[in-house]
């Protein structure tokens, strides 16, 4: 039997950094400042130009062990295997980063029929050289595979730089993975089902996107045999807003309308699925009832099948409702949201992400334009970019969010103009609170009653008015119609 090998002093430090690097967060500040340790590059360097300096010198690193025929994984005691392991998956990783985004995009417009994977048998032979069993291998195929889809979909789905964006993404890609992505490989990928989703934030702040992102980012095992995923993931995504339907449909369209019919989403759901539901808040107390028994059980009752079929997959709910409101809502039940909210994750509006971040506008402008015509147009996005800045003041709220600056950018493709839909702030509000302030002659509700009239008036949603306000939503709605009337003379 060959001499155990072991790593030198340096070489254990090194490669211990990079298996760290290697199951962080990719949107966490934490892995960015281990590649740049791993990199040696400073703060003025930016973190793609870090990645590549870090993956370039692991592979330097790597390669000498194997010119000194040190790179046999299974010659080196447990710890050092394990951390020269994660090593090599960390160099692998992003050596066929690009290829499985390839492999992505075939599968996209290829549709549910899974689509061959041409370098699989390359990537196999890497991990088996190195001492992986073919088993490990077909994991870590996999593994790497839905790492890469969520990375893809997380950048392509939700355009921005701002803070806020990247803690959103942050808390997406845990919601997939886990906080610790070893976690996940050693416990908990087989069992992702158990937690579910739900999102929340204003009408337009691309709940949907988001779902549509963790939706695509499912585990799909490999199938060494057909050189391909089990699966296209395509198909592991089904979306429903629950007020397009009529009361009660959406009970249809969730177990199967007729005897024999196996076209109901609970039924469709692939495992390690997601079906995502949104506006919440529209189910009705029989619907709450009979989807928190599936959580709690996971079998349920098609219309009109016998048997119990199990639902595989997880829900992603979505609401513009605050979880106060929600819970204050007598509508809604409490066990049904403590299931559903264990993973909650709030999407920022437009307002927060320009507050923190100015160019933020005009990259989710230029996002919406190149959705629109397919392809980069710099000439447009000049246009838009001009139109934005003179028919909106630097402080406009976009309370329609996302959704709202589409309308614009389409406006200005067909007239060349825009003008903001800011609500009038009617002065004599402004005027009877400032005044009655000055002279202490108002009212707790008076002064509580003209000042959510006057946030409604400037920023158009009585849900921001209760998140400035701190009060429920229906409360400030209270307080605000009492004095929303009220007009300056003339108007």
């Amino acid at each position: 039997m060959p001499k155990k090998l072991n790593l030198s002093g340096s070489d254990r430090e090194f490669f211990s950094t990079v298996a760290r690097a290697a199951f962080l967060n990719p949107f966490s500040g934490e892995k960015a400042e281990l590649e740049r340790r791993i990199a040696g590059t400073g703060d003025g360097v930016s973190n793609d130009e870090t990645n590549r300096r870090a993956v370039s010198a692991v592979s330097a690193r790597l390669d000498k062990l194997a010119d000194s025929q040190k790179d046999d994984l299974r010659r080196y005691s447990a710890d050092d295997r394990e951390i020269l392991k994660n090593a090599f998956l960390f160099s692998f990783y992003h050596k066929y980063a690009g290829a499985f985004d390839e492999l992505i995009d075939k599968q996209l417009k290829h549709g549910e029929e899974p689509v061959p994977v041409p370098f699989a048998g390359e990537l196999m032979e890497e991990f088996t050289g190195k001492g992986l069993s073919p088993a490990a291998a077909c994991g870590y195929m996999a593994m790497f595979h839905q790492l890469r889809r969520a990375h893809f979909f997380l950048k392509r789905k939700l355009i921005g730089r701002s803070p806020a964006m990247t803690r959103f993404r942050l808390l997406l890609w845990n919601n997939i993975f886990t906080r610790d992505i070893r976690w996940y490989e050693r416990y908990l990928w087989n069992h992702m089902e158990l937690f579910h989703t739900l999102i929340l934030g204003e009408t337009g702040t691309e709940k949907e996107s988001a779902a549509d992102a963790m939706g695509h980012s499912g585990f799909i095992p490999f199938d060494e045999n057909k050189k391909r995923f089990a699966r296209s993931f395509t198909s592991a995504f089904i979306p429903a807003s629950i007020s397009q339907y009529p009361e009660g449909a959406i009970e249809a369209e969730l177990f199967g309308r007729e005897r024999g019919d196996s076209s109901g989403m609970l039924t469709r759901c692939v495992p390690h699925g997601s079906i995502f539901l949104e506006e919440i808040e529209e189910m009705t107390p029989r619907m709450q009832a009979n989807l928190l028994k599936i959580l709690q059980h996971r079998s349920f009752n098609p219309v009109g099948l016998d048997g119990k079929p199990r639902f595989q997959g997880r829900i992603i709910a979505a609401t513009s409702r605050s979880m106060e409101d929600l819970h204050a809502d007598s509508h809604i039940r409490d066990d049904l949201l403590y299931l559903l909210s264990s993973n909650a994750v709030y999407a920022p509006s437009l307002r927060e992400r320009i507050e923190e971040r100015p160019e933020e506008l005009h990259d989710v402008a230029d996002s919406i334009l190149e959705r629109i015509i397919g392809r980069p147009a710099p000439e447009l996005s000049e246009v838009v970019r001009k139109a934005l800045k003179q028919g909106s003041a630097p402080d406009y709220p976009w309370p329609g969010n996302i959704r709202e600056l589409e309308g614009a950018v389409r406006r200005i493709l067909i007239t060349g103009e825009y003008e903001e839909n800011r609500p009038k702030v009617y002065p004599d509000i402004q005027n009877r609170l400032v005044d009655g302030i000055q002279h202490g002659s108002l009212s707790a509700q008076e002064l509580l009653g003209y000042y959510c009239a006057l946030l409604y008036r400037k920023l158009g949603t009585y849900g921001e008015v209760a998140r400035r306000t701190g009060l429920d939503w229906r409360t400030a709605k209270k307080h605000a119609d009492r004095f929303e009337g009220i007009e300056s003379p003339g108007q």
